[in-house]
This record gives C-alpha cells, structure tokens and sequence, in this order.
C-alpha cells in the first residue's frame, strides 16, 4: 500500500467524524432500505480493502459506470478513503465519448456497479468479476506521474462537461472546494435538514450537492434509482420525509406548475433552485415552511458560488430573481471585454476565485483559457452579469455559445461538429431555442446535395448516429433541413436567425385532435400523426409530465399512457 493511503484525505476524515459522532443515524435509503452510518463505514472499508487487493488502489483515477444506488455511494468513499479520484459516467453515455474520457484519464479500467440489467456499457468491454470491466482504449494515457501522490489528496473527482472542441472537458474538483461548498450550504440553512434527495445524474455537478453535503453533515441520503419521473420523484420524496431538493430552473418552474404540492408537503422543506430567472408561485413564497433558494455557480467552482434566499416581500413582485451575493469564501469581481473592473451598475463577464476554485482541467493546455491568473487565479465563467449599489448579482445571459439544457452546460460548438458527421451534411448549426419550461437545442443541415431520399428522410434516422456521438442531453431535439444557412453582414452564421418554423395550432373537439393539438404544441411540430412515436419529434420525461397536465385539464381525465424507448 502506498503511503498516501494511511492519512486518509479531508473529506473522508470528515465523514469518519459524522459516523463516529451519530454511528446509528440513517446514512442511506436505497429503496425503502435505511443503512446507517455505522453499517455504511463498514461496506466502505470492505470495498476499500478490495480495491486494494485488486490491484486497483494505486490507480489515481477510477471511472465508475453506475445508475443512482448504493453500491455508487460505497466505492464513491471507498474512493475518497485511498486518495483515489472517481469519475462518474452514466450508463447512457455513448461509445465514443466514454472513450474519450477514458483517454484522458489514461484508464484501461471501468467499473461498473448496480443491476448489470440497468448497465448498457460498449459492447466492446469484457466484464470481469465484481462486476468490474476493463477497456483497451485504442491510445490510452500514461495514467502516472510523480505529482500524482500530491494530486490524489488535493482532488476528490473529475467532473466532464461540454467542450467547444468535440471533446469533454474534466474539471478536477478539489477536496477543500467540495469541503467549502458542505459548510456554505450548513452556514446558509439555518433548520438542519434531515434528508436529500439524489434524483440528478451522477455525472452532474447537482449530484456533488445531493450526496456530499448530507453525508458529511450526519443527514440522509434518499436514492431516486429509476430514471427521471415527477411521480417517482415525488414518491420518493415523500415516502423519506425529505426536506432538501435541488433543482434545475426548468424543472423547477414545470413543478411549480404542475406539482406544487410536492414543493408544499413537506415540513421545512428547501428547493435549492440552480439560475432561478423569473418570478415565483406566490403561494411558495407565502408559505413560512419553505425556503426557496435561487443558486449559481459553473462547475469550476464546485457547484454555488452565489446564494439568494427568497423571504422578503418583495420577492413577489420581483420581475428577475438576484443570484445573490457571494457565499463565504467566495470572491469575484465583474470585467469588461479587457479583464478591466467595471463600475456597479454596469453589465460585465463574472470572474470567481476562492479556496473551493476547481484545480484546472485535466487537460492542461485548456487550463489557461479559461482559469485567468492576475494575481490570484480567476476563472472565466463566461456569464454576463449586473451587480446594484447592495451587492446583489443579476444574472444576465451567455457571452459565448454555452447554453443550458435540461440544467446541463452544453457547448455549441460540440452539438455542431457530431451534426457535420452525419453524411452528405455540407454545413450545420444548432442553436438553443427558449420554450415554456426553459431551453431546447435544435439542429440545422445543410446538404451538399438534395437526394431523392430526402423528402421520406426521418428524424429518427437522423438522431440515431448523433445518439451514439452525444449524451441524451445533447441530442437536438429537433432537426430541421434548410437550402442554406442565413448570414451575418460578415458572412459568419447567423445565429439569432436559426429558429425553428413557427408552432402550429390544431383545434378540434374530438379526444384524439385534442391529444394531438397538445402534443404538437409541446413539441413544435405540424407533422405530428397519432400513429407517430412521441420519442421519435424529441420527447422528453419533462415533456410528458406537461401533456399529462394539459390533457386532464382539458378532457377531464388521462387518455395518453408513455413507454419511454428502449
């Protein structure tokens, strides 16, 4: 065993802490299960010792393939106990992007955990015992160096974001920021919540905050183990007695909207809400048992850098929901297009910096175009924001083409180059385009050629190849064929001219015009049959959950039932 491994890091002293100090709390609950803190320590010491016997405790990386279960949590801290830096991908991830992120690990190792039926890993991974796998990635890294025993205590986990090259980017999070980020969220909830609900994508920053915090705090973890379902989700919450859920701004708003109860039920319950843009349901904010908080903060900077509690009269009438302000040992300062300080009252580029910065990229070379060094180390977020004469921050939009979807961070750039693979594409765009319940990407081609297969071309045909390019999140929701793409005065595209054709509106009085008319509402589309997949024109579990609403609004009862594909 190396030497690093005896001095455990910080974070998992702090959870050594937490299991000595309450052994018999509720650690987890994994379906309708409790494990206690105590039981929870002693798997993760049974998990640890096997990783070492394994062979696999001197690897500085290990890429863990896992649904939302307790088997992740347990070699998540096993991880952590050796110095070990996990890395969280979804079983959906495709082919090549998990590849990809492999070789910049320099990992020929994966490791899968849970329900082998639930994991839907590359068919060229062979699986071992202990439903471990190892990949021979075709150019796989050199995995050591000498810095690495000093980087393994300073990391806890490399998250992938979007990157405008094709390629993910890995943020390497740092155990002092994910430590900060714990007391932030303690110092800002003032009642001790009891438990957390884990419903976001292990791969999402969200994820640091729905495990991390309770488990080092002596709360509860509450496992959501299916996929995305507002019924699931509210079951879950509610069969737990959870008191703490964070959510994306879309999902948030459709919620509020059509499930307020959920936000409702639960005694001093708290909606940690990530870039809150428009005004709240005054019942929440009416309702003493709620704290309702807007939160922001790109992963770069472990999760929230900013805090806004909503509970001032004002709130109500607020057209624009503040960021916030600075949580503690956060620290930033809004610039101008030369990196130059700006007045208050005057829009700029945020730039963050404090002890829970991240420690760059895994690839160095993209460090320095993002992480600006004048002094101290400053990262470049990209946001535009306003800060008044009090301090508080306002939000105000995207200085390049990074754009959020379903509250994942996605590249432009990265949508456009799988969108040039498919074949006889000449030129693309894609572009976010704002609805209802918050943004939707949509692709535009244009061929070289019109062949005769184009007019009878599916969508489905189109999406399959860019599903195996792009995680789920990414895939445009629609694809949309042009002549050619509009331009600017400079001959550059033209983004703000890439819109989808105008909705249709369908009004008929009978049950199957009306489930078609919502439908083709949700989903932009005049070519929408009832013979059609759902699926097959880009729709989501969000989208669903809205046509179940509508249709018993309008029929008085649910006519439509889903099966999601595959």
């Amino acid at each position: 065993m190396t030497s690093y491994h005896s001095h455990p890091p910080k974070a998992y002293r702090r959870f050594e802490s937490v299991c000595t100090q309450a052994p018999n709390a509720i650690a987890v609950v994994h379906e309708g299960k409790p494990v206690t803190y105590q039981q929870l320590q002693t798997q993760v010491l049974e998990r640890s010792e096997r990783l070492i016997r394994q062979g696999l405790a001197d690897h500085p990386y290990m890429p863990l393939m896992a649904n939302r279960c307790l088997e992740y949590l347990i070699t998540m801290l096993a991880c952590c106990k050796l110095g070990i830096t996990y890395v969280s991908i979804e079983p959906s991830k495709p082919s090549k992007r998990l590849i990809a992120v492999l070789e910049q690990l320099g990992c020929n190792h994966l490791l899968l955990l849970g329900q082998p039926t639930d994991l839907r890993p590359d068919p060229t991974l062979t699986s071992f015992a202990w439903t471990t796998a190892r990949l021979c990635a075709p150019t796989a890294l050199p995995y050591a160096s000498l810095s690495d025993g000093v980087w393994m205590m300073l990391r806890v986990t490399v998250m992938f974001t979007s990157g405008t090259t094709g390629v993910p980017k890995g943020v390497r999070i740092s155990q002092d920021g994910l430590l900060i980020l714990v007391d932030n969220v303690q110092q800002q909830v003032h009642s001790k919540p009891r438990s957390y609900v884990h419903h976001s994508s292990i791969g999402f920053d969200a994820a640091l905050f729905e495990v991390w915090v309770p488990l080092l705090t002596g709360a509860c973890v509450t496992l959501q183990p299916s996929e995305f379902n507002i019924d699931a989700l509210d079951h879950c919450r509610t069969a737990a007695s959870c008191d703490v859920l964070l959510l994306t701004t879309s999902l948030f708003h459709l919620v509020a909207q059509h499930r307020l109860s959920m936000l409702e039920a639960v005694p001093c319950s708290m909606s940690a809400v990530k870039y809150l843009n428009r005004c709240c349901p005054p019942l929440l904010l009416a309702n003493p048992r709620i704290t309702l908080v807007n939160g922001y903060g790109p992963t770069e900077n472990t999760v929230f850098s900013t805090w806004y509690s909503l509970n001032k009269p004002e709130d109500a009438e607020r057209d624009v929901i503040p960021i916030g302000q600075f949580l503690h040992q956060v620290h930033g300062k809004i610039v101008d297009a030369k990196l130059q300080e700006v007045e208050v009252g005057t829009p700029g580029e945020l730039l963050l910096t404090g002890a829970n910065l991240a420690l760059g990229y895994l690839d160095e070379a993209l460090t320095p175009t993002r992480f600006y060094n004048c002094r101290n180390a400053y990262y470049r977020t990209g946001d535009y924001v306003i800060q008044d004469e009090h301090g508080m921050l306002f939000y105000q939009g995207r200085i390049d083409e990074q754009v959020k979807i379903k509250g994942f961070r996605v590249e432009i750039a990265e949508v456009e180059h799988a969108l040039t693979q498919l074949p006889g594409v000449a030129t693309c765009g894609a572009g976010a385009c704002h609805e209802r319940f918050g943004n939707s990407l949509h692709g535009f081609i244009v061929f070289h050629r019109v062949p005769a297969w184009l007019a009878n071309y599916r969508r489905k045909q189109a999406h399959e190849p860019i599903g195996h390019r792009l995680p789920h999140y990414m895939v445009p929701r629609r694809i949309h064929y042009l002549a050619e793409l509009p331009v600017t005065a400079n001959g550059k595209v033209d983004k703000r001219s890439l819109q989808p054709p105008e909705k249709a509106a369908v009004v008929s009085p009978q049950a199957g015009s009306a489930v078609l008319e919502i439908w083709s509402g949700i989903l932009g589309t005049r070519n929408l049959q009832l013979e059609h997949s759902i699926y097959g024109y880009g729709a989501s579990s969000l989208s669903v959950v809205m046509a179940h609403s509508r249709i018993n609004e309008i029929l008085g009862r649910t006519t439509l039932s889903t099966k999601s594909p595959g």
